[in-house]
Order: C-alpha cells, then sequence, then structure tokens
C-alpha cells in the first residue's frame, strides 16, 4: 500500500505545484505583458497601422490630449467599461509610441466637480444615463502650443472600429498644422447652398476633405494657382475653353488631377414641372483633353450589372415590390484594383449610373483600371434613366455584354496639349484695344513721371506663363465616371446622438476619393487606415446564392409577368364592352370571361410557384453551408480526439508487448 500512498502524495503535490505555477504567470503576465496582444481579426482591427506609426514618429510639435470618463457611465452601462478601457489602451500606446511628443491627461468627472467644468469648458457633450438627470463624459480634447483645439465629444460605439483612424487624424491636425491645398471645381452644390428652404447642408465628402486640406473653390479660372497640391473637378459640366486650358496646362507642368463625370447625374438639383421633379440634368464630359490624355467616356451610356445591382423598392402594376436597379451598383474587392495605393485595402463601393471609360487607339498613355463592374455587365442608353426609370422593366429587358467595364481609372504617361494654337482667349475688339492703348499710354506717362519724382527704378513687368506643347514629365490623372456616388446615402448612414450628428461609413466612396487626395498630395499616413472600418460585412456566399437563384428563374417569371398583363387587359376589355351606358354580354362573351379568369388563376399560380422553387433553392443552399460551418468544427474536434485516442492505445500496446 506504500506505494499507492506514494502516488497519491505525489499527485496532490503536483495539483499544489500547478496551482502555485499558475498564479504566478497570472501575476507574471498581469505586470509584464500588460500590454501584449494578438490580433487575429482579418483586417487587423486592432493593431496600430503603419500611417499612425509614421504620424506618431514624424509629429512636428507636442500635443495634450485630456481623456474625460466618468465613473459612472460604467457602473450603469458596462457595455462601455470595455469600450472605454479599449480607448484609454489605445491612448496610452499613442503615448508611448510618440516618444514623449503626446501629453496624455486623464480625468474622471462627476457631478459639480471641476472636472466636469474643464470638459463642458472643452466642449465635450454630457449624456444622461439614468432618471436623475446627472451628465456622463466620455470624450477627449486635444490642445497644441499655439493653442489650437480638437474634440471628440462623445465616443459613440457605433464607431469603435475607427478609434485608431479618429485619434490619428486629431492628432496630425494638431501636430501638423499646415495643410495640402486642394483646389476645387465644381458645377454641384458640393459645399452646401442657400435654397428657399433655408441653407443646404455641405456634402458630408467635402467635409472630410475641407478638414483636412485647405480647399480653396475655383470658379472657371483662367489660371490655376502655383500653390494647388492637388486639382479636384467635380461634374466640368460645359467648362468654357479658357478654363479648360488652364487645367490642360497645369497637368503637363506636372499637376496632379482627380477627374469626376458623369452621364447622369442624378445628384445635380433638378427643376420641378407641373408634372412633378423635371428630368436628370445633362451629364459631363472632358471630350476635348481626354482625347489627349488617350481616354474616352462612352457617350450617353450607362453601365449596369446584373450581378451587382442594388435591390430598391418601388411600385409595378400597382403594387410596393423590391426589385434589382441594376443601373445602381454594389461592388466589391474583386472589383478594386488590390495594387494601386488609392483602392489597396478597399473593400466595397456603390456607385449609382455611372459611366464606361476606356482607352483610345493609339494612345501615349497608360490607363490603369481602379474600379470595374463583374463580366456580365451591359451598357444602357440614358433615356432609360433620366426620367422616371422602370425599374422592373430594365432588370427584365437586360442583356448582358459579357464584359467587365472600367468606371474609374488612373491614367499615366507621355500626353500633349489639347491646345496647339496655344491660350484660347477671345481677341479684344479694336474698340476695346483703342481704348487699351490709350489707357496703357496714360499709365505708362503715369508710370514715368511718378518714376522720376520718386528716382525709383521701372517695376518688373509678370512674366508671361510659357505655353507647354507636351508634359515636362508623366502626367498622373484619376478619372472616375460617376459624381453620385459621393453623395451621403451612397457610403455613409448618420444617426442623432443628443443633438449631435454621429456618422458611419457603410461603403468606401469617401475612402476613395481622400486616398486619392492623400497619394497625389504625398500625405500618406491615412492610406489603408481608412478602409479598415467598412462597417458592413454581408454574408457574400448567401449573396450570391440569391442572385443565382434569381438569374435562373428571372426569364420565366418575365414571360409569366408579361402573359399576366396581357390577360388582365383582355379582360379589362371584355367587362367594358356595353350598350347604352349597360352591360351586354353574350353567352360567348361571358364564357371568354371566365376562361380570362381561369387564365388569370393558373398565372398567379404559376408566379407564386416560381416564387416558391427560388426561395426553396436559397433555404436549401443556406442550410447545406450552415450546416458545414456548424458541424465542421466539432467534426474536426472528435477527428482529433480519435487520432490523439488510437494513438494512445497503441502506445499502451507497444509497451505491453515490450514488458
Amino acid at each position: 500500500m506504500s506505494w499507492l500512498n506514494n502516488r497519491r502524495a505525489l499527485a496532490y503535490t503536483t495539483l499544489v505545484v500547478a496551482f502555485i505555477f499558475l498564479l504566478g504567470i497570472n501575476a507574471l503576465s498581469n505586470n509584464v505583458f500588460r500590454s501584449a496582444s494578438v490580433d487575429l481579426t482579418e483586417d487587423r482591427l486592432y493593431s496600430l497601422s503603419s500611417g499612425t506609426h509614421k504620424v506618431l514618429t514624424e509629429m512636428d510639435e507636442p500635443v495634450t490630449l485630456r481623456f474625460f470618463l466618468s465613473p459612472k457611465l460604467a457602473q450603469v452601462v458596462p457595455a462601455y467599461a470595455v469600450y472605454a478601457a479599449r480607448v484609454r489602451n489605445v491612448l496610452r500606446r499613442f503615448a508611448k509610441l510618440s516618444n514623449g511628443k503626446i501629453r496624455l491627461e486623464e480625468y474622471q468627472p462627476v457631478a459639480f466637480s471641476v472636472e466636469e467644468d474643464r470638459a463642458v469648458a472643452y466642449g465635450l457633450r454630457g449624456v444622461p444615463v439614468d432618471q436623475s438627470g446627472e451628465l456622463v463624459f466620455f470624450g477627449l480634447a486635444g490642445t497644441n502650443t499655439t493653442d489650437d483645439q480638437k474634440t471628440v465629444a462623445f465616443f459613440h460605439p457605433s464607431r469603435e472600429r475607427f478609434i485608431e483612424f479618429d485619434l490619428t487624424r486629431l492628432i496630425r491636425s494638431l501636430s501638423t498644422p499646415k495643410k495640402k491645398i486642394v483646389g476645387l471645381i465644381s458645377s454641384l452644390p458640393i459645399q452646401g447652398r442657400f435654397s428657399m428652404r433655408g441653407m443646404v447642408r455641405p456634402w458630408a465628402v467635402y467635409t472630410q476633405i475641407r478638414d483636412q486640406f485647405d480647399v480653396r473653390p475655383l470658379t472657371a479660372p483662367k489660371r490655376i494657382p502655383k500653390d494647388i497640391d492637388v486639382l479636384m473637378i467635380v461634374h466640368p459640366f460645359a467648362l468654357p475653353d479658357p478654363t479648360l486650358y488652364a487645367i490642360d496646362q497645369f497637368v503637363l507642368k506636372g499637376g496632379k488631377l482627380i477627374v469626376l463625370v458623369d452621364p447622369v447625374p442624378e445628384a445635380a438639383p433638378r427643376r420641378r414641372t407641373m408634372f412633378g421633379q423635371g428630368p436628370i440634368p445633362p451629364g459631363s464630359d472632358m471630350p476635348k483633353l481626354f482625347k489627349t490624355w488617350g481616354i474616352e467616356l462612352v457617350g450617353r451610356k450607362v453601365v449596369g450589372d446584373i450581378e451587382s445591382a442594388v435591390r430598391v423598392r418601388t411600385q409595378f402594376q400597382g403594387r410596393s415590390v423590391v426589385a434589382p436597379y441594376v443601373v445602381w451598383i454594389d461592388l466589391g474587392a474583386t472589383s478594386l484594383n488590390r495594387q494601386d495605393k488609392v483602392t489597396k485595402g478597399l473593400r466595397r463601393t456603390i456607385l449609382a449610373t455611372a459611366g464606361a471609360l476606356r482607352k483610345l487607339k493609339g494612345a501615349t498613355t497608360k490607363l490603369t483600371p481602379l474600379i470595374w463592374t463583374r463580366k456580365h455587365a451591359s451598357l444602357i442608353d440614358i433615356n432609360k434613366v433620366r426620367f422616371r426609370p422602370d425599374v422592373v422593366k430594365l432588370y427584365q429587358s437586360y442583356r448582358t455584354d459579357r464584359r467587365a467595364y472600367v468606371v474609374a481609372a488612373r491614367v499615366t504617361g507621355q500626353a500633349t496639349t489639347a491646345f496647339p494654337k496655344g491660350n484660347p482667349v477671345k481677341p479684344k475688339k479694336k474698340a476695346e484695344k483703342k481704348s487699351g492703348k490709350k489707357a496703357d499710354g496714360d499709365a505708362k506717362k503715369k508710370a514715368a513721371t511718378a518714376s522720376k519724382k520718386t528716382g525709383k527704378r521701372k517695376a518688373k513687368e509678370p512674366e508671361k506663363p510659357v505655353h507647354l506643347m507636351k508634359a515636362t514629365k508623366p502626367i498622373d490623372v484619376i478619372v472616375v465616371a460617376d459624381v453620385d456616388w459621393l453623395t451621403q446615402g451612397y457610403w455613409q448612414s448618420t444617426t442623432n446622438f443628443f443633438g449631435e450628428r454621429i456618422t458611419v461609413p457603410t461603403s468606401d466612396n469617401a475612402n476613395f476619393i481622400m486616398n486619392a487626395l492623400d497619394t497625389m498630395s504625398g500625405v500618406e499616413a491615412f492610406t489603408g487606415l481608412r478602409a479598415k472600418g467598412t462597417a458592413q460585412r454581408p454574408f457574400t456566399k448567401i449573396e450570391a446564392l440569391k442572385k443565382k437563384a434569381e438569374e435562373k428563374q428571372r426569364a420565366t417569371r418575365g414571360e409569366l409577368v408579361k402573359e399576366l398583363a396581357k390577360t388582365r387587359k383582355e379582360l379589362k376589355d371584355a367587362r367594358t364592352r356595353s350598350k347604352g351606358g349597360k352591360l351586354v354580354l353574350t353567352a360567348d362573351e361571358q364564357k371568354k370571361i371566365e376562361e380570362f379568369r381561369r387564365k388569370l388563376l393558373r398565372i398567379r399560380r404559376d408566379l407564386r410557384l416560381v416564387k416558391f422553387e427560388e426561395q426553396k433553392d436559397i433555404e436549401r443552399e443556406q442550410t447545406r453551408w450552415m450546416r458545414i460551418n456548424i458541424g465542421l468544427m466539432p467534426l474536426m474536434i472528435c477527428a482529433i480526439a480519435l487520432v490523439v485516442v488510437v494513438a494512445r492505445q497503441r502506445r499502451r500496446r507497444r509497451k505491453i508487448v515490450q514488458s
């Protein structure tokens, strides 16, 4: 029995040692590995990006961050405790990586305290969490040495995935006050406008651009200022030749350009008519410049893509239905260039009535697609979508071209001017020339008299701009064949949080523009950082199955719908036959009406069967993939356990045989 007691004592001793070892490891990890973590998410959501590291290590001046968190918030709403801990950890990591350039101060404001007064003074937003009416704070105030101030009024949970981006942007705006300059030419109210109902807000994307860049609006300029870092043109509708010449020379000198054209600009203001809202205004294009750059916008066509169509609610035969709108397309990561810095890391973009770009034959430039449709796209005449488009009819009559179309591209390489004769400024009339000469002569006499009196030298006349016939270096132009995608509804959702507008991106439309401005202006701190916060993560496999089932039944459903409409019309014509205002039908006509009724019921039944089979196919595939996803892991664990058991049994048998 002594050997049994020894084994029990050894087992108890082992348990005690293991328990002590576990406590030691736990204590060591809490003290030594407090900041250590492993990020296993697909998009590295919890890891700081290289852009953030660059901003923190290249700060021009120190920044003070004041973090306000009310203790009561975590007590009343436990979900905020985890969120607040993450915000605090990110701020501490920022302070650690900044090499002393970031000073972090933490405050815990309570009711009627000095900390609460400071939070209110910095403009942070207090939120009530219970019946007492006491306000809690969860925000950040940042200042620099020149008393510039930036704040996060309240860390809303909907922007949890954007913590790194929001904080990096705040720190960079404080540590690098000087902003790059973006020249803006736009025929759309992107900056906001006055209307009969008051001031219309600027577009959300314009607000983002203005926060990061110094935006200079240009109205039909005859010359682009030299200090413009990037020129952005939105919907260049009917630009005069002098402005086109200024753009041409700007690009040939090496200026960076982003152009957004659109064959059907749904975002453009429409005129009201007696029948309601009028048609969509004419589209925009720059064929004179595009031709010299080796590209063209396909005329009077918009791109349709049945595989990526957005589903919308519409009216069909007096009923409200949901149908795919083939000219509104939702493109995923497979339609985005993964190599270019502008689209690298982006995952989703939504376009509306976009055009198609293509390279011209004999072009000396290179066209690099940035966004393209899927392979079953089609070109649709703009007249079908400019005024009251029939969503269902467009879907039923859709015919694929079996090819993909480019909707956004980068154009690089050698190019020549579109104005070989020089500046197209209109010459002055004879009368104007004479009066101008006389005025010039008077001005010269006055200048000569003044110079004699003052003894000063004659001022030098400004140098005339040099006309370039070809580019001094390879051009760099980004062209997008859609402007509607910049409107808020296509890329973000907005909620009101106690008077504050909280925005959450739903696609990467604005990220595309901001990345383009960053890379072209030489500021790449945020490139790849914005895309980490793509809000929607759709079940792509299920969506593909739904589209496949719809496509399979689309032809049958379309024929039945046409037959249904025809039968209804025939039945209506038969019922309205009358003499003297009274309904008089023969026996044959009554029999025909009964046949129409039976036919109508049969068609409706067939439509229900088609819909039922369509849904049945989807549910069957969903069930199959659900079983795979749910059952695969337990099966793998069982298989591993079985292998371990078999291996142990074989090991025991070998020991028995050897003994």
